[in-house]
């Protein structure tokens, strides 16, 4: 029985400027990934290690959770003259 597995990845941010110089961010994101053919059927033999195989292996999901902040200073150092 063939493997079809479709997981679209979503995203998405809100940003709010709260002066010109400050912002503030807020961002989602829902990532998933998939097993390897390597992880799932084959198995690797070292001196130290054995990893064996496991066909049954499901996708992996996480959501991600971000809040940023920003401040956009310009001192006279920085500062450039036209």
């Amino acid at each position: 029985m063939p493997r079809r597995i479709r997981a679209p990845s979503r995203q998405g941010s809100i940003e709010y400027h709260v002066t010109p110089d400050f912002l503030v961010r807020v961002s989602i994101d829902r990532a998933y990934r998939f097993p390897t053919v390597a992880e799932m059927f084959q198995a690797i033999s070292t001196p130290n290690t054995v990893i064996t195989n496991n066909p049954n292996l499901q996708p992996e999901s996480t959501t991600y959770y971000d809040l940023t902040a920003e401040y956009h200073c310009i001192t006279p150092s920085t500062a450039r003259s036209a």
